[in-house]
């Protein structure tokens, strides 16, 4: 049995199909069932087909074996030994075959926990995820919103092997807040293996040494203290000597001060509603203060979900109104930017007042955008951002950009359209909300492929097209065929819709024909639209001519016999004399043609019929076999 590698080296992409194709001959006298391994790789990171190849002696065929490498399979050249065993003669061959595997990055970032409650110190773990077949080298980097906090990472460079993950610790320290409410601190953990940038956020609450509950507890105290204080005085005061004497409050003939009346008996409620300027949708969560003819404030209340507020039991005065919250300008009714500005709101006994509105404007926002591909190729891309509620806003255009990369100055609250757009990738978009004066990491918008078309035509060994010819293939996990037509572009043969990028196997099959298979690899959004597909009979055929002393001889036998195949013709006596054809011929294999006739010495001659020529011709003359002697005595 003989072996013969005829890809020596073959270049793959993790998670993509390799052919390693084998040409096999039986040299023995019995046939031969070969079967072939890769002995190094489990068999489910293998497929060969097919399963068993059987030969007749003197026989060849090719066995071809699809590597699919694991994602994680590291990058580099790897050697592999392809065996392949004969099952009725033992026989073993080995060949060693050279793989390329190309570069796969994929490394993932996670941060756990995302809240952590603690005093002065906060701990959280950074899991860096490497699941692609290189090795991942991550920078780790930490930072809060208000720079309140220092961090101590444990290892700033993360190196993790394909496959792999680790953990890395990363310690926040701030001072803590001596009363009050807790501290939130917004903490960005950031990794960077370039040209990737991943964000992930987190959040420290930090403990008041003395904490509300605290503070609760000790008013409390002193109320009771207090009110025990008053029980006392009053009680000795009642039971004091002194002779009770009628008196009039001090100041009776001036009035009495508003500030001195009930509100629940004169007061009028206050209330309106609080928009965004951006897009006018209701704001809630906004506070609105309460502040008196003098500038002292009085109380606040916080707007609903639907933007509305209302104060209760308003004492009649004259008052100005102060609107704030986080990421938006301070305003205050109503459109003033300071207390100065601010118009009053006169309240009557009793009265409501109502529609009291302002407007308030965030402030600007940004938004960090990054674009990937469903292979990971990085490609320039063109990124539109398109405002979906604010009237009157520009669209920002970002053309042949690298990602990530951040657009400032936008208006907010407001909603995005983000749409991403490359040659040869399908658009794609995200909706994506900014908060008043938010900076915002948007999720990654993946690109893919557009799909691809493999396009050719099917001849012979003449170069004449040849219709019905089976075209197969394997689209994802399905299997996908066409045939090619017998009238109009006959031998035409077109596949469309394929994913890219991918590399497919196509199988081309008729009656009479040898199979072919070809491996075609298509770029992201590429399309081949120049195979040329050459089919050889499967069966071949030796013609000629038999002559004697150079004149066509009929009725010859010519015989075959090779490969454990025979056959015979008798040569023609006409068109020409002596023509012959033996047709049916396995091909490939080894002949020995014989021609016989009585009264002629016998001839064999030896021909060989490949796949690449599987016709061969083949013209004897054959002597006679009785001899004269002439002479004179």
């Amino acid at each position: 049995m003989r072996v013969d590698l005829l890809t020596p080296i073959i270049e793959v992409h993790a998670e993509q199909r390799g052919m390693i194709e084998l040409e096999v001959l039986n040299d023995s006298d019995v046939i031969e069932q070969v079967v072939c391994a890769v002995p190094s790789l489990p068999m489910a990171a293998y497929e060969v087909v097919p399963l068993a190849l059987t030969l007749f002696p003197g026989e060849s065929g090719r066995m071809v074996v699809g590597l699919e490498l694991p994602r994680t399979y590291p990058m580099g050249t790897h050697e592999f030994v392809v065996v392949a065993t004969g099952r009725m003669g033992g026989e073993q061959r080995e060949n060693s075959v050279e793989v390329r595997v190309h570069e796969l990055r994929d490394a993932y970032l996670t941060v756990a926990p995302q809240l952590v409650t603690g005093r002065t110190k906060g701990t959280f773990f950074v899991n860096v995820e490497n699941r692609g077949n290189a090795p991942a080298e991550m920078l780790i980097r930490a930072s809060d919103d208000a720079n309140h906090l220092a961090f101590r990472i444990a290892t700033e460079v993360a190196n993790v092997e394909p496959g792999q993950r680790c953990a890395v610790e990363v310690l926040a320290k701030g001072r803590r807040p001596f009363f009050g409410s807790p501290r939130y601190h917004k903490i960005t953990i950031t990794g960077e293996q370039l040209p990737d940038v991943f964000l992930e956020q987190a959040e420290f609450r930090q403990k008041a040494r003395v904490t509300t509950g605290m503070i609760t507890v000790l008013t409390l105290g002193l109320i009771i203290a207090a009110w025990a204080f008053g029980l006392l005085f009053a009680a000795r005061a009642a039971f004091g000597q002194d002779t009770p004497v009628k008196t009039v409050a001090e100041g009776f003939a001036a009035g009495v001060d508003v500030s001195a009346l009930d509100p629940a008996g004169i007061g009028a409620p206050l209330g309106g509603s609080v928009l965004a300027e951006s897009n006018g949708a209701p704001l809630s969560r906004i506070t609105v203060e309460l502040y008196n003819a003098k500038g002292r404030f009085v109380t606040a209340v916080a707007t609903g979900e639907d933007g509305a507020y209302k104060f209760d039991k308003v004492r009649p005065g004259s008052y100005r109104l102060r609107y704030r919250a986080e990421g938006f300008d301070e305003r205050w009714y109503p459109a003033g930017a300071n207390q100065t500005e601010a118009e009053p709101v006169e309240v009557a006994p009793v009265v409501a007042v109502d529609g009291i509105n302002v407007t308030m404007a965030g402030g600007k926002g940004s938004l960090s955008i990054s674009v990937i591909t469903g292979d990971g190729t990085i490609v320039p891309v063109t990124v539109t951002i398109i405002p979906v509620d604010v009237e009157g806003d520009e669209i920002i255009r970002q053309e042949n950009t690298g990602t990530p990369f951040t657009v400032p100055g936008l208006a907010t609250p407001a909603t995005y359209r983000i749409v991403a757009t490359a040659p040869q990738y399908q658009e794609s978009e995200i909706t994506q909300l900014v908060q008043a004066g938010a900076t915002i990491t948007a999720n990654p918008i993946r690109l893919s492929a557009s799909a691809g078309v493999i396009r050719g035509v099917v001849v012979d060994l003449d170069g004449q097209l040849l219709g019905d010819v089976t075209v197969a293939t394997i689209v994802g996990d399905k299997p996908v065929q066409t045939i090619t037509p017998t009238g109009g572009e006959v031998g035409a043969f077109q596949l469309s819709d394929l994913p890219t990028p991918g590399t497919y196997v196509l199988e081309f099959s008729r009656a009479g024909y040898e199979s072919v298979i070809a491996a075609v690899k298509l770029g992201p959004g590429a399309s081949d639209l120049q195979q040329r597909i050459v089919m050889g009979d499967a069966t071949g055929a030796i013609t000629g001519v038999v002559t004697g002393n150079d004149i066509g001889l009929g009725g010859v036998t010519v015989s075959v016999a090779g490969g454990g195949f025979t056959t015979s013709v008798t040569s023609f006596t006409s068109n020409p004399p002596g023509s012959y054809a033996l047709a049916g011929l396995p091909v490939p294999g080894d002949y020995v043609v014989t021609f016989s006739i009585a009264g002629r010495v016998s001839a064999s001659v030896a021909v060989t019929l490949t796949n690449d020529e599987p016709r061969a011709t083949s013209s004897v003359d054959l002597l006679p076999s009785v001899g004269r002697v002439f002479g004179k005595v």
